[in-house]
C-alpha cells in the first residue's frame, strides 16, 4: 500500500536562526505571559507578520492600479457591520 503524503500545511519543519539575547528574553517573557511555548509564540508572530506583509503587498498593488476605484468609507463601514452616517 502506498504511503499517503501529508499536506504541506500540516507538516512542521524545524528552522534554526540566531537572535540577540535581549530579543529572545523579551520573546520568552511575552510567551510566558501568554501561557504558550516560545516556539508557539514565535510561530504566531511569524504567521502574523506574513499576513501583514501580504496585506501590505495587496494594498500597494491596488494603489498602483489606476483602474481600481477603491472603497468608500461608507462601503468599508458597511462591510464591517456599521451603518453609514446619516
Amino acid at each position: 500500500m502506498a504511503r499517503q503524503l501529508t499536506s504541506a500545511a500540516k507538516r512542521s519543519v524545524a528552522v534554526n536562526f540566531t537572535l540577540p539575547i535581549e530579543l529572545l528574553a523579551q520573546a520568552d517573557e511575552l510567551a510566558r505571559r501568554a501561557g504558550v511555548s516560545r516556539s508557539g509564540y514565535l510561530r504566531h508572530l511569524i504567521e502574523q507578520a506574513l499576513e501583514d506583509a501580504d496585506d501590505i503587498a495587496v494594498a500597494k498593488e491596488r494603489l498602483a492600479d489606476e483602474t481600481d476605484g477603491g472603497v468608500s468609507l461608507d462601503e468599508l463601514k458597511a462591510g464591517a457591520g456599521h451603518a453609514p452616517p446619516r
